[in-house]
C-alpha cells in the first residue's frame, strides 16, 4: 500500500464497504492491523489498511443472501483452499429454494432462523452421520407435510428416494387422474422417470388406494435397500409411509 493511501486511515474515521454498508476505524496499528467495526452489526475484525481505503471488506453478520442468511461467526468458511464448501452449498441451495428463486411448491417453505446463520446449518451438517455424496437435502420425510428447513426435521437421502416424494407444482400427491373417454380413474407413479400403471377404477377412492398401496411397496423397497445409509428416522418413516 502506498504512503499515501496508508495516511489516509484514521480511528475514527467512517468508510464505505462493497457490499455490506459503512464501517468505522477502531484503532491502527500499522499497514497489516487495522481494526474496523460495522456500523449495521456491530461486528469488528482486523485488516489491512489498503482494504479498508478499498472498501474490500466483508461483514459476516450482514444478512448478504436474499436478505435472510449470513456467513456468521465461526470457523466455517464458504470456501476451502479455493474449492466451495459442500456446507455452503447445501446451505445456499436451501436459502434459494425457500428466499431466492420463486418456484411454487416452496412458496410456503422456510428455514429456521438459527439455520439462517450458516456456522449453525454447518455444525449440522459436520456432525451428521448419514449423508454421502450424491445424497440430497430432505425437510419432510422425517416430518411427513413439514415445510421447514430445520436441524430437527431435515436428513440427507438417495436421490431415488427424494425424487418418489418430490411433487410438481402442478400436482398433488394422490397420483389419479380422471378419464372422460372411458369414464374411469387412472392411478399412476412416477419413478425414477418412469410412469408405473395402477388400473382403471371405478371411484377416486379406489384409484388414490391403489397408488399409495403401489408407492408404498416402492418405499419400502427402496427403505430396505438404503437402510444402513439413511437415517434410522427416515427409514421408519418410508417403511410406514401410508399406514395412517
Amino acid at each position: 500500500m502506498s504512503k499515501r493511501k496508508e495516511s489516509t486511515v484514521k480511528v475514527g474515521q467512517v468508510y464505505t464497504s462493497w457490499y455490506c454498508g459503512d464501517f468505522i476505524v477502531t484503532h491502527y496499528n500499522g499497514y497489516r492491523d487495522v481494526g474496523i467495526k460495522f456500523l449495521d452489526t456491530g461486528y469488528e475484525c482486523t485488516t489491512r489498511g489498503d482494504c479498508v481505503v478499498d472498501g474490500r471488506v466483508k461483514d459476516v453478520l450482514a444478512k448478504s443472501v436474499y436478505g435472510v442468511g449470513f456467513v456468521g461467526i465461526g470457523p466455517h468458511k464458504p470456501t476451502l483452499k479455493g474449492v466451495k464448501n459442500p456446507a455452503y452449498t447445501y446451505w445456499h441451495a436451501m436459502m434459494t429454494r425457500c428466499y431466492g428463486i420463486s418456484l411454487s411448491n416452496y412458496d410456503d417453505c422456510s428455514v429456521d432462523t438459527k439455520w439462517h446463520n450458516f456456522q449453525n446449518f454447518a455444525d449440522w451438517y459436520e456432525t451428521y452421520t448419514f449423508k454421502k455424496d450424491g445424497f440430497q437435502l430432505d425437510k419432510d420425510l422425517k416430518i411427513k407435510g413439514n415445510r421447514v428447513y430445520s436441524e430437527d426435521a431435515c436428513s440427507f437421502v438417495p436421490r431415488a428416494i427424494n425424487a418418489l416424494f418430490s411433487v410438481k407444482p402442478t400436482q398433488t400427491d394422490t397420483g389419479t387422474h380422471f378419464r372422460k373417454d372411458c369414464g374411469k380413474y387412472t392411478a399412476q407413479i412416477n419413478f425414477q422417470g418412469e410412469f408405473i400403471f395402477l388400473g382403471y377404477h371405478e371411484t377416486c377412492e379406489q384409484a388414490v388406494l391403489a397408488y399409495k398401496t403401489g408407492k408404498s411397496l416402492i418405499a419400502n423397497k427402496l427403505a430396505n435397500e438404503y437402510k444402513h445409509e439413511i437415517d434410522p428416522d427416515v427409514y421408519k418413516s418410508l417403511s410406514n409411509w401410508f399406514s395412517v
